[in-house]
C-alpha cells in the first residue's frame, strides 16, 4: 500500500486493492490484473501450389507435414481449415 501511496494513489482506493488481492487465489491473480487479450485475423483465403496452401494473410499451410507457418516466421496458436 505505501508503494501505491508513493505513487499518488488515494490511501483508501490503496486499502480496498489491498483487501481485493488478498482474498484472490493465486492463480487467478493475473484474471484480476488485467485482462487476456486475443488476437482473432478474419477468414482469408488461400491457393493450393505443390501441395502446400498459401493464404492472402501470409499464413502457409503444409497439409503433409500438418503444419502452419507465417512467412514472416509466426507460428498461430490455432488453424481451422
Amino acid at each position: 500500500m505505501e508503494r501505491l501511496a508513493k505513487l499518488g494513489r488515494d490511501p483508501q482506493e490503496s486499502q480496498r486493492y489491498y483487501q481485493e488481492a488478498v482474498i484472490i487465489p493465486e492463480d487467478k491473480l493475473d484474471d484480476w490484473l488485467s485482462h487476456p487479450l486475443s488476437f482473432l485475423s478474419p477468414l482469408s483465403g488461400g491457393q493450393e501450389k505443390d501441395g502446400v496452401v498459401y493464404f492472402d494473410n501470409g499464413m502457409i499451410y503444409n497439409p503433409t507435414e500438418q503444419s502452419v507457418r507465417a512467412n514472416n516466421g509466426q507460428v498461430p496458436r490455432s488453424f481451422f481449415l
